[in-house]
Order: C-alpha cells, then structure tokens, then sequence
C-alpha cells in the first residue's frame, strides 16, 4: 500500500515537473520582443549575418542555386520572407547562388567534325569558331587542336572553338611533326632534312627513357628557315 502510494505521488509529482517546465518554455518564448524579417535577397551571406544578428535572427543555408546572371554568394531566396513579423530566435532559412553551373571540356582532338560538334551539344557547350590548318596528324575534317583545353573546368554554354586539319601541307610548307613518343634519332632526322635546330633538354622519367615527353612549338605548327625547336626527352 505504501508502495502503490509512492508511485502515485511520483507520478503526480513529474506531472507537475512536466506542466512547470512548458509554462516556463511558453513563458520565455511569449517574453521575447516581435521583429520584422528584414530583406536578405541580393545580400552577400556576410551582409545578411550583420542585418541578422542585431534582431537576435539566426541564419542557416539550406540549399544553393545556379544562377549565371548572379554573382556566387549571394541570397537568391529567403524563408521567413522579408518584413513578416516573428519572435526573436527565429531561424531564417537561405538559397544562395553559387554562379553558372560548370561543366568539364571533354577531349576533341582526333576527332571528326561531326563527331566533336555532338561531344560539344553534349556537354551543354557552344560550337564556336572553327579554323582549318595543314596537318602532318590527321586526315582532313578533324580535329587537331581545341579551346578550351580538354579536361578544363568551365561554364555551361561556354564557347568551344576548334582547329580542323586542311590535309597534308604542299611541298612549299614544312610542318612540325608530333615526335612526342619518338626517339631522339627520329627528331634528328627531321632535324638533317629541313635544316631545323633542335635544342634538348632532358627530364628524369622512367616511363620515357630516350623518348619525348614534349616539344615546342607544338606539332602541325609551320617551321620557317632557321626556326629551334625544343624537345624535352626522358632520361
């Protein structure tokens, strides 16, 4: 019996610690003083905590959004919305934007026309300018070089500009041939029969010993009398 009666008196009493603590937590938020939500949209995230805090307003981002037309940081959307009427502590929640969405430059080189203009729709990029220039490389109608580099990070839409091979140059034009992979013996040959300098300079690679890692002028360009050439090879 004096069991039973403590458990009842327990119970009334963390009743009565229940109903205390949410008249205090009623108390305290009803206590807080009203303040109207100032506008943030347009408003860096830095520019948004100065307005904030002086009103006892907190901020969370809680998403972001691609806007090529705003610049990154910025508040794009806002909830509560501006000049609504809240208690202090209240959280304002923001989108901000984070710039164009970006996108990667997929490889070109070596393909035919048709075929890079469908890789360029693709990675939602612009075809752009499109040049033709002689190629040792490649047959004509592809691709020798390309702008943006491959592998670059960029804006979607941004404009993709290409070099397309002509063919092979007339007897008249001497073009650089890619020795990339080629041996020195292979560079001074070409070297003898255009009367080209060449000037090497070597680079620890195990993966390259005697080879070339990388030349300049890059290859396909025209080589006038007289021109040096630079050729890095692997030791």
């Amino acid at each position: 019996m004096k069991k039973s009666r403590i458990i009842i008196y327990g119970g009334i009493f963390a009743v009565f610690i229940g109903l205390l603590a949410n008249w205090m937590f009623e108390s305290l938020v009803h206590t807080r003083r009203e303040v109207d939500v100032p506008n943030v949209v347009g408003k860096t995230l830095f520019e948004t905590l100065e307005l904030l805090e002086p009103l006892n307003l907190g901020l969370r981002k809680v998403a972001v959004e691609f806007d090529k037309n705003l610049p990154t940081g910025v508040v794009v959307r806002q909830n509560p919305p501006a000049a609504m009427r809240v208690r202090e502590g209240r959280i304002v929640r923001v989108t901000v934007a984070v710039g164009a969405e970006s996108v990667f430059v997929p490889t070109l080189e070596g393909l035919n026309l048709r075929q890079a203009e469908i890789k360029i729709r693709a990675a939602a990029l612009i075809l752009g300018e499109i040049t033709k220039n002689y190629s040792l490389k490649y047959p004509g109608e592809y691709v020798i070089k390309q702008f943006p580099s491959p592998g670059s990070r960029v804006s979607k839409e941004t404009i993709a500009s290409l070099v397309i091979s002509g063919g092979a140059p007339p007897s008249d034009i001497t073009l650089l041939p890619d020795f990339a992979g080629q041996t020195a013996d292979k560079v001074d040959s070409w070297s003898r029969e255009t009367g080209a300098t060449v000037e090497y300079l070597f680079e620890d690679n195990f993966k390259f010993v005697g080879k070339v890692i990388r030349q300049s002028p890059d290859f396909d360009t025209v080589v006038e009398p007289g021109a040096v050439v630079s050729v890095v090879v692997g030791k």
